[in-house]
Parts: structure tokens; C-alpha cells; sequence
């Protein structure tokens, strides 16, 4: 698996370390620690910022080597925009997830993070992670599947069926209906309009999938507005990390300002993964 790992040395990139520990990675990993030093700043200023660039993703890569010692790290300095160097980046590095994390806001013009997270993920043509620390209370890994029978959501259930989880690991896969909006309460377009006792067997199979691999994993349905519906089960629930498909951001150009997936990523209180399939 190949990463790419946002890094400015803030505490909201220094989230990124923690969350990688439960985000169910595999012993193999190519990670790419990506600093930005951002243009626009005058001439005579550019060394001095691409210097300090490098000993700040240096400074990750070790930490990331301490962290996981059988991993293949390899550090970059890029200049650009912050979203648009990331993304660049990511396609550059053929990166399967770019990793980033939250309010990790600079007074330095080098500042990758806080809101840029949000464009990362509506942009980003790999799969995009959103890292925080949440307030998963159990000890317990959790993990919050969104599902609406959708292609997006078996890119999901691949991806999570795929990594290694400690065990007694907690999967809930949670449907959305919203019988009031036409479109307003879809995750991938599918569950909000399908017949109930469809998606009770759908959710049953998809329940059952993951069981397979070790997973103890429950199902809930709810009623109402989707993204509404994904943090309040976050919040009540405690995931460690929400999964969404993220197929149907490519169909309508990635623009998710407005959506399910991208809100639930600007406001959910634990990490969340957006999964596109690897040809996206």
C-alpha cells in the first residue's frame, strides 16, 4: 500500500501519527511524508522556506520510522498551493490514500492543513483521509460504515474488508432514508428510495461479509437527512473512523461543498475516509 501523508509540523498534522495506528494498515507501506512550501512569498525569501520546508518533513518521516519501523518512508518538500500541491503530489507518488489532518492551521505561509483537508478530499482522485482524535471511549476499535447498496459502498466494504484490524474490532454499517428529499438524504443514490426490506437484505449480506473476516458487525437504519444522520451516530456511537464511498463524487467532478461525504468530513468528531475505487 502507498501513502501520502500531508505534514507541516502542527498539532493538526502531528494527528496524522496517532490516527495511522488505527486505521487498520498493513505491515507493507510505502508512505510519502509531503511538506508544502508555499509559493508567492518574495524571491529573496524562497531558500530560507524550502530549507525550513525540508527539516519540518524530515522531522515527520523520523517520527513516522519510529512509529513503524518496517515501513518505507520517504520524504518530499513540493511548492504550491497547499490542496492543489497535495493532490499533485499524491498523482505524482501513484498514492492508493493521502492522509491529512485537521485545524493544523501555520502562522507561516507553509500551512497544508485546517481547511485544506476539505478541499484534499473533494479533489483528490485516490482515496482521501481526514485524520482527528475522536472520542471513541471503549476500548474497543470502532468503525462507522456509511451504506446505500451503491458501487461506492462496495468500494467500502473492499477496502475495509481488506486491512488488518485488532480483534473485537466494532463495524456498524448505518443506512440513511429520507422519504421527504428526492435526492437531499443520499449517500450514493441508491438506499433512500429503495424498498426497506431490500435494504435490510443488503445491509444483512454486507453485515454478513465482513463478519467473515473477523469484524463484529451490527446494522441501524435511520430516518432522516443523511449527513445529519452520520454525525449524530458519531457522535452517540463514538466511531474511531466514518467510512463513505466516493464514487459519486466523481460523477458530479468531485464537488462535494454541499454533500454528504464533505460535510460529514468538515464536521464529523472522529476521522473519516472517503473510499474511491484505485481506477477514479
Amino acid at each position: 500500500m502507498r501513502l501520502l501523508i500531508a505534514y507541516d509540523g502542527t498539532v493538526g498534522s502531528r494527528v496524522v501519527f496517532g490516527d495511522l495506528r488505527r486505521a487498520g494498515l498493513p505491515k507493507a507501506v510505502e508512505a510519502h511524508v509531503v511538506t508544502v512550501a508555499t509559493s508567492g512569498r518574495l524571491a529573496s525569501a524562497r531558500p530560507l522556506l524550502m530549507d525550513e520546508a525540508r527539516i519540518i518533513g524530515e522531522g515527520g518521516a523520523n517520527h513516522l520510522r519510529g512509529e513503524f519501523p518496517k515501513w518505507d518512508i520517504k520524504s518530499h518538500v513540493v511548492e504550491g498551493t497547499p490542496a492543489a500541491a497535495i493532490i499533485d503530489a499524491a498523482e505524482r507518488v501513484q498514492a492508493g490514500l493521502v492522509v491529512v489532518g485537521t485545524r493544523g492551521l501555520n502562522e507561516s505561509e507553509r500551512t497544508i492543513l485546517g481547511s485544506v483537508a476539505r478541499e484534499v478530499v473533494t479533489n483528490a482522485r485516490t482515496s482521501a483521509r481526514v485524520a482527528r482524535i475522536g472520542t471513541n471511549a471503549s476500548l474497543r476499535l470502532r468503525l462507522l460504515l456509511g451504506f446505500d447498496g451503491s458501487a461506492g459502498s462496495e468500494d467500502v466494504l473492499a477496502a475495509v474488508a481488506a486491512r488488518t484490524w485488532p480483534k473485537a474490532t466494532e463495524v456498524r454499517l448505518l443506512a440513511v432514508q429520507n422519504p421527504d428529499a428526492a435526492s437531499g438524504g443520499k449517500m450514493e443514490g441508491v438506499a433512500p428510495t429503495a424498498p426497506r426490506a431490500d435494504l435490510d437484505a443488503a445491509l444483512d449480506a454486507a453485515a454478513a461479509r465482513l463478519s467473515k473476516v473477523g469484524l463484529a458487525t451490527t446494522t441501524a437504519v435511520r430516518t432522516g437527512e443523511a449527513r445529519r444522520a452520520l454525525l449524530d451516530e458519531a457522535v452517540t456511537w463514538g466511531p474511531d473512523t466514518i467510512f463513505l464511498g466516493g464514487r459519486r463524487l466523481q460523477r458530479l467532478r468531485r464537488f462535494l461543498f454541499g454533500s454528504v461525504a464533505g460535510s460529514v468530513a468538515d464536521d464529523a468528531p472522529c476521522s473519516v475516509e472517503v473510499v474511491r475505487p484505485s481506477n477514479a
